[in-house]
């Protein structure tokens, strides 16, 4: 799924129109602003300003990523143009050095016994 081809990026520093992600997410998952409004307990219209709007306050945003499943926050943070990287990228970061790591050393075991082979 492409979403930064979609309107509520508005390009050149400018925030993504989170009202405008949500209503494209709602509509990926085939769900519609009244099943959102009662899983959220307020009304249809609120969900209906929601997605007007292009901010929310991070506690909505909050809730709704987890009703629909779909975090929102890093979705967000991938816009901002600064480079980060989180704990879990680290993490699988260091799986994949030590990985590559024990893979040349296994390559280079690996060639030491096909040379004691073809010495035989």
């Amino acid at each position: 799924m492409h979403l930064t081809q979609k309107k509520y990026l508005l390009g050149n520093n400018q925030p993504p129109h989170v009202g405008n992600l949500i209503k494209r997410i709602l509509q990926t998952r085939a769900m519609n602003k009244s099943v959102l409004a009662r899983q959220l307990n307020v009304t249809a219209g609120v969900v209906h300003t929601y997605v007007k709007k292009n901010s929310l306050q991070l506690t909505i945003v909050w809730r709704i990523s987890n009703i629909l499943g779909y975090n929102f926050l890093i979705h967000l943070g991938e816009q901002v143009p600064v480079d980060y990287t989180t704990q879990k990228e680290k993490a699988l970061q260091a799986k994949i050095d030590a990985l590559q790591a024990e893979h040349q050393k296994l390559q280079s075991e690996n060639q030491l016994l096909r040379d004691l082979v073809r010495a035989r």
